[in-house]
């Protein structure tokens, strides 16, 4: 049903984000910061644009069967993780097109004040998304459809790829 596109959609953020972080690690010169810079936004917009449909489809699930929103921590880990994924691209945008920095810092250079922010808002949003993606293993649609050995293997998949990203950022 309509609920199946959630996860799909969650599934297809995840490594969209961890690409967008890896990407920028290391830029060797101005050239390759360029491309590392022109695909992070790719896969960060791509990453996003996913997280905010798959909370749209549940979202909209929920309120065609009349469900209560929020009542997992599954849900408010969700919310909470998109709400970070969000601002944090929001913020990132404010540095890469001028036209909106102006407005907001006045110029663009203090809006490249604002790099180290946005920055340590999207590696923390990180651990957030695992933490919702571990919440969701154990949500009672996963439990039903998934048996303990592949809950145990999307799990050692979660880790591994967390630990290879921290251990990339520099």
């Amino acid at each position: 049903g309509l609920f199946t596109y959630h996860p799909f959609l969650a599934s297809l953020a995840t490594p969209s984000m961890y690409a967008g972080v890896l990407v920028l690690q290391p830029t060797k010169s101005a050239q390759t910061k360029k491309v590392g810079l022109d695909l992070h936004q790719v896969f960060q917009f791509s990453g996003v644009g996913c997280l905010l449909a798959g909370s749209s489809v549940i979202f909209y699930n929920k309120w065609l069967n009349g469900a209560n929103h929020l009542q997992s921590w599954h849900a408010i880990s969700g919310a909470l993780t998109t709400t970070a994924l969000v601002s944090s691209v929001l913020g990132g945008s404010l540095m890469v097109f001028p036209s909106l920095a102006r407005p907001i810092f006045g110029s663009e250079g203090k809006a490249k004040l604002f790099w180290k922010y946005h920055r340590m808002a999207g590696y923390s949003s990180l651990p957030l998304l695992i933490v919702t993606l571990f919440l969701g293993l154990q949500s009672r649609w996963v439990t039903k459809n998934a048996s303990s050995a592949e809950r145990a293997g999307m799990a050692l998949g979660l880790v591994t790829a967390f630990v290879g990203v921290v251990r990339r950022v520099s």
